[in-house]
């Protein structure tokens, strides 16, 4: 099959013979984005969906099938939500999206469409009709099929397809934003990011963490035989850790190595059963034993200092708890202990995955349920918990009233959201991966919305508006 389209062609300048292609399906290759393609050798191919016919949207999922196109770009618009929700459309388009998942993705999806009313300022308008005067994609069509409010149902029937196949979307306000997350995107697949972490400056674990994962590079390397890179950056408010791979290791194998990394953790207090996990690794009896030593002794020094500063928080957040609340609302000394224990976390985690599993980091209550009759005190005790394991509300931090509102919205990702107002909120980090970071604050917020208040949707948004001017 020809990847080639009469729309844009598929070939850029310093393609190779037999090199990977990008799929753009919308305004979406700017000229920053192909210049990112074209520099990495390979080859980009445009597509749109405001057709009339659905042989073209066939077309493009057989586009995004095919195994020479490494990577899907895709916008969607208010017109093609309309005809997603289409009976002629629904069952190609679930086949797209089916084959969207099984592929790194960018879904980019105007903020106006998935709901949140807004006003659409000229120069956006004008920006967005250029594109539709320079590619003649548009005819017939008004701009409003762009920007401009879809129906409820519609909007769920289209939302509810996506979750159903795992993808997310990534909400924009301007072209220059969606242009900058496409470049990034593209960026992270050049370089082959493998992971990224934001961690914080106190917030729990956050020393354990770097070290856990400064072990687990030591480990892809040693006994995996993996070349992987470690990199980041540092700010007054929080670091950055990123492992970039070599050609060939993908997110999955770093998947399977994390789940490796932890079975062997599992048997940091048992040394026979450590050298059979590498053992069956593929390494030497002599190797195995030597790596053993190694990794255990920086392992149980990570866990050891994971418990006393466990200790020391469970500590600072009893007598915060016990000097800011009356008498009325207060617990036994034990009692409170026993709840706060409960609540606060037994070790750091990676990609919200536990590593350690062996009974060295084992609860320490006897019951694995704390029952509170008072809610207003189980709620106050929760609140005080959350801002001391996420971290002192500082400059250069975002409010403690988004923070709060975060954790009220709660669900799936939750705290990945407060993580990422954080990295919002930090001036020291790069403008791409705050833009990013903003994207999923707004993303969430947007999402909720129906849930929350509209003064204090309203305060979070503007919030998240002005970190970026």
């Amino acid at each position: 099959m020809s990847l080639g389209t009469e729309e844009e062609p598929d070939t850029a300048a310093g393609a190779t013979a037999g090199s990977s292609h990008y799929l753009g399906v919308g305004s979406v290759l700017t000229e920053s984005v192909k210049t990112r393609i074209s520099t990495m050798g390979a080859r980009y191919i445009h597509k749109v969906l405001n057709s009339t016919t659905p042989e073209n949207w066939q077309k493009t999922t057989d586009i995004i099938a095919d195994d020479r196109v490494s990577a899907s770009i895709v916008k969607l618009t208010k017109l093609t939500y309309k005809m997603i929700c289409d009976d002629d459309y629904y069952t190609i388009a679930e086949e797209m999206f089916r084959q969207l998942a099984e592929k790194p993705h960018l879904i980019l999806v105007h903020e106006e469409v998935v709901g949140y009313l807004m006003h659409v300022d000229e120069d956006e308008r004008q920006a967005e009709e250029r594109d539709i005067l320079k590619y003649r994609y548009w005819e017939g069509h008004l701009i409003t099929d762009a920007f401009g409010e879809v129906a409820d149902d519609l909007r769920e029937k289209v939302h509810h397809l996506l979750d159903k196949h795992g993808l997310e979307i990534t909400t924009y306000k301007r072209n220059a934003e969606a242009s900058v997350l496409a470049a990034s995107f593209i960026d992270d697949l050049t370089s082959n990011l493998l992971f990224r972490c934001y961690i914080p400056a106190g917030r729990i674990y956050e020393d354990e963490v770097a070290r856990l994962l400064q072990l687990f590079h030591d480990w892809l390397g040693s006994v995996a035989g993996k070349t992987v890179r470690q990199d980041g950056y540092r700010t007054p408010n929080g670091r950055v850790i990123e492992f970039f791979g070599e050609k060939g290791v993908s997110p999955s194998a770093w998947a399977e190595n994390l789940e490796q990394f932890s079975q062997f953790l599992a048997h940091v207090d048992d040394r026979d059963a450590a050298i059979r996990t590498l053992r069956a690794a593929g390494l030497s009896e002599q190797r195995a034993d030597e790596l053993t030593a190694r990794f255990r002794r920086d392992a149980r020094r990570i866990l050891l200092d994971t418990r006393h500063e466990r200790e020391r928080r469970i500590l600072q957040i009893r007598q915060e708890f016990e000097s800011e609340v009356s008498d009325e609302t207060s617990l036994p000394t034990a009692r409170l202990t026993e709840l706060i224990d409960h609540l606060v976390p037994t070790e750091p985690a990676i990609e919200q995955q536990s590593l350690f599993r062996s009974e060295l980091s084992s609860r320490t209550p006897t019951s694995p349920v704390v029952i509170i009759e008072n809610q207003q005190v189980f709620g106050q005790v929760q609140g005080v918990v959350a801002q001391n394991l996420a971290g002192p509300v500082t400059v250069g931090a975002p409010p403690e009233q988004v923070l709060a509102l975060i954790r009220s919205i709660g669900g799936a990702g939750a705290d990945d959201v407060q993580v990422a107002a954080r990295e919002l909120a930090d001036r020291g980090a790069p403008p791409p991966d705050r833009v990013r970071a903003r994207q999923v604050v707004k993303s969430f917020f947007i999402r909720n919305m129906q849930r929350i208040e509209k003064v204090a949707f309203d305060a979070a948004m503007k919030w998240v508006e002005g970190q970026l001017g």
